[in-house]
């Protein structure tokens, strides 16, 4: 078996170095075709966004950000899998979103779709979406998708990934509804 070049180290230190970068640098390839162009959604105006080819209503906030004139501000809250069913239910309970009392963490799909394949660092429509954690190693969003034993899924928007994490690890979560409910 062949050693590891530097070329790997040195990339690796790279990374390391300039993934805990908290300001979004999204890099988009030109070349390619948009997955989620702005005119797939609805901004409506009230800190959710409307997917139309899906019909699901997103909480444009993570969670922990507060939405205000068309901005998500503060920081972004990691829970735990199960913590993140807490929170809905309590979130629901209290009041909800914008007067909807039905969100829930979405499936691996569901987050998927928000997935913008052009872009990184965030792979997600940044215009619709501000604020959304891109650090390398730590941007997971829950889903409600379990995989095996005790882990479910995760998608990361540095990337759009998806990734199978124990439930006690802490990630982002996302919220979403269905609009004929």
């Amino acid at each position: 078996s062949k050693m590891k070049t530097p070329i790997y180290y040195t990339a690796i230190l790279f990374i390391l170095i300039f993934s805990n970068n908290s300001q979004s640098l999204q890099t988009c390839q030109s070349m390619l075709t948009e997955t989620t162009p702005t005119s797939d959604f609805i901004d409506n105006s009230d800190g959710t966004t409307t997917h139309k080819p899906t019909g699901l209503m997103w909480q444009t906030c993570s969670k922990g950000s507060i939405w205000s004139e068309g901005d998500c501000t503060g920081m972004n809250q990691v829970t735990t899998w199960q913590e993140a069913l807490q929170y809905v239910d309590a979130l629901n309970v209290s009041g909800g979103i914008s007067g909807f009392t039905d969100w829930r963490l979405p499936n691996i799909k569901e987050l998927s779709s928000l997935t913008e394949f052009k872009c990184f660092e965030p792979s997600l429509n940044e215009a619709l979406f501000p604020n959304t954690e891109v650090d390398f190693f730590d941007s997971y969003y829950w889903t409600s998708t379990p995989a095996f034993g005790d882990r479910s899924w995760a998608i990361s928007f540095n990337d759009g990934r998806g990734t199978v994490l124990p439930r006690i690890d802490f990630s982002y979560i996302r919220l979403v509804r269905n609009l004929n409910n």
